[in-house]
């Protein structure tokens, strides 16, 4: 297997960690964010340091308070809410129209979404997980999950909420991912007969 073939493969795994990690917590996540971390180490030691500080605190707090914190996070702060939707539209018509065409593309890809919202970023990281349509997925990076992560993470400016260390680490794997889906898709295009 090339080095291309590996990077995708550890950027694929990695969106299905944090997609994860992002969703309501469950015992799982410990492994999750141990993994994470074992594959930031080949990409991004930055975003593995991220990572790791959410490890030591998942590790030296208890399950509750966890789940806790996620609540209050992503269920309390509109700020910090995980529907990209509404970072990008707020509660406009907009948001739906939105939502319509991610289940389009879903549905395209023989995606089964759960009952959770399509922009939900966990959902849409899921997705990414699973996809090698490369323009697709790099739109989906670059107008949707990085402008909504860095909207999200501005909750967090004077906090020490271990999730906010989970959306840098994020927002760095994802700015990673939509360079390489550029590269990728820039050889396939040089590839083709004209």
């Amino acid at each position: 297997m090339n080095e291309i073939s590996m990077k995708r493969i550890s950027l694929s795994r990695l969106c299905a960690l944090f997609a994860n990690i992002l969703e309501y917590p469950t015992p799982a996540i410990y492994e999750q964010a141990r993994e994470c971390t074992a594959l930031l180490a080949a990409l991004s030691e930055r975003a593995r340091n991220y990572v790791n500080r959410f490890l030591t605190f998942t590790e030296l707090a208890s399950f509750s308070r966890l789940e806790e914190i996620y609540t209050r996070t992503f269920d309390l702060q509109a700020a910090c809410v995980p529907y990209t939707g509404c970072h990008l539209f707020g509660e406009d018509s907009i948001r739906g129209m939105f939502m319509v065409k991610l289940r389009e593309l879903y549905r395209c890809h023989n995606f089964a979404q759960d009952s959770e919202l399509p922009d939900h970023v966990s959902v849409m990281l899921r997705f990414l997980s699973r996809s090698d349509w490369m323009e697709e997925s790099q739109e989906l990076i670059e107008y949707c999950l990085i402008p909504s992560i860095k909207k999200m993470r501005e909750c967090f400016k004077e906090n020490d909420n271990p999730y906010s260390a989970i959306l840098e680490a994020l927002l760095i794997t994802l700015e990673k991912r939509g360079k390489e889906d550029t590269r990728n898709l820039e050889s396939f295009r040089e590839e083709e007969p004209s």
